[in-house]
């Protein structure tokens, strides 16, 4: 076996890359041959005193399945004056668009999980075994559903009408630094908050829990306008906070975190525990009542915290680390209320907080956003970083999708009497494509990142019922 292997060159790996390669070549002639039969139909039941046939079309797109290349007719709108490819249309494709949705919701995938878009080309070409897109095409197409993203918060914050109710919400705000491209600004700091509802078991004997009706806002620090101004009428877009709602605002002790309590009706800060902990920790090494703030902290006694605080102050010498314990200390002394939990505070109100467990979740989120636009030495451009912020939060709530898939115009045409038979045959061409025996592709198995981001889309086509429009 040995020596036949060193003759005819053969090994399971090969075939296996030869065997994938065939099965694309064929997918994609049948994708084709779908197209045209689709072309073929519309041809027959378009309104012919609107539509003129004028000419044949080449069209090439990039595909899950490969670049495929295809002919379709092309019409003269006599009712709107303009020259249309009616399967373009039908079908939610723009007549330049090269890449598909469905590549397009992979790419868009890869592009915003990272760690960069030269990393995002390279996977899919590790998947395709030659390059299926550029990096400049993955960017391209980040921005675009980014912008997508804008346009819809944009929408939602001109009529913030949110008929939503819920008894409590919580926000977790943070932010953190990025460097850009920019002459003029270096770095720029991007605000971000998580909102959500509160906490459920993942099941009903679990000990885990997940958090309930998550929503990003995320934006770049801008002097012109407050970061609350733009963040309150977007949660009001979607929620009725009226003042039987108790709103937590959840963050660290920068002052434009601290200023969301003017917002609404009924809101309540709380410092952060996990940067309370942390600076703590540093401020107080050395001064032998580190242990002591930490005890009175995890406490909820303030007045003790701040005795201990007051004597290891006494105990630094003047610089910047005095000066930073001086500033936490005056920050306590301003709002001593939110060093303490929010759930005895809530509790001492007469509240029920049964349900209520610690907050900290912004936290792991920053993280994700950090390492994605930050902690690999990326330099960013205005346009690129925002449209990154949308678009990462879409991916990490799991809806990013409901952008990439989406098109810039209105594909409803007038077809008279032709939508019932364009489905029938549309599904008649899906059948015959797919109505081989069923099987359970491994790939759909092997986990998001070994997959190149297909094991999803897999998942989401195999529960998916095509439908045209």
């Amino acid at each position: 076996m040995l020596s036949i292997q060193g003759i005819e060159h053969i090994s399971f790996h090969g075939l296996e890359r030869a065997a994938f390669r065939m099965a694309l070549k064929s997918a994609s002639e049948v994708l084709v041959s779908d197209l045209q039969q689709l072309d073929e139909h519309l041809l027959q039941v378009r309104d012919r005193d609107r539509f003129e046939v004028k000419e044949l079309r080449e069209k090439e797109v990039d595909t899950l399945v490969g670049t495929i290349r295809f002919r379709r007719r092309y019409y003269y709108d006599t009712h709107e004056n303009e020259y249309v490819a009616l399967l373009d249309r039908v079908l939610d494709l723009e007549s330049g668009q090269r890449v598909s949705p469905g590549l397009t919701e992979v790419v868009v995938t890869q592009g915003v999980r990272g760690p960069s878009y030269r990393e995002a080309r390279d996977s899919l070409k590790d998947l395709y075994g030659h390059q299926v897109i550029s990096h400049e095409t993955v960017r391209r197409r980040v921005i675009d559903t980014g912008e997508q993203i804008l346009q819809e918060q944009k929408q939602l914050k001109e009529k913030p009408e949110g008929r939503r109710k819920v008894s409590t919400l919580y926000l977790e705000v943070d932010g953190y630094s990025a460097s850009m491209q920019e002459d003029d600004k270096r770095r720029r700091e991007a605000q971000m908050m998580y909102c959500h509802e509160g906490w459920r078991k993942r099941h009903p004997l679990s000990k885990e829990y997940e958090l309930v009706g998550g929503h990003f806002y995320s934006r770049l620090a801008d002097s012109a306008t407050d970061f609350w101004e733009e963040a309150s009428r977007y949660l009001y877009s979607i929620y009725n906070l009226s003042e039987d709602t108790q709103v937590i605002i959840n963050g660290d002790r920068a002052k434009w975190i601290r200023r969301g309590v003017d917002y609404f009706h009924n809101a309540m800060y709380q410092m952060d525990r996990w940067h309370m902990v942390r600076d703590l920790r540093n401020l107080l090494r050395g001064t032998g009542k580190a242990k002591e703030a930490l005890d009175a902290l995890y406490a909820d006694d303030t007045p003790q915290l701040l005795v201990a605080l007051a004597e290891a102050e006494q105990r630094l010498p003047e610089g910047d680390k005095k000066d930073q314990l001086v500033d936490l200390k005056e920050d306590i002394l301003a709002n001593p209320e939110a060093v303490r939990d929010y759930r005895k505070r809530l509790k001492e109100q007469g509240l029920d907080v049964r349900e209520m467990r610690g907050m900290g979740a912004a936290e792991s989120q920053v993280d994700r956003f950090e390492n994605r636009v930050s902690k690999r030495g990326q330099s960013w451009r205005t346009k690129g970083l925002t449209a990154m912020l949308c678009s990462l939060g879409e991916h990490l709530l799991g809806s990013l999708d409901r952008f990439t898939k989406r098109t810039p115009f209105d594909s409803q045409l007038n077809i008279p009497d032709c939508e019932q038979q364009l489905k029938g045959v549309a599904k008649e061409v899906i059948q015959k494509t797919f109505n081989a025996k069923q099987a359970h592709p491994v790939i759909k198995d092997v986990g998001t990142s070994r997959s190149g981001g297909l094991s999803q889309l897999l998942h989401q086509l195999g529960r998916a019922s095509p439908t045209i429009t």
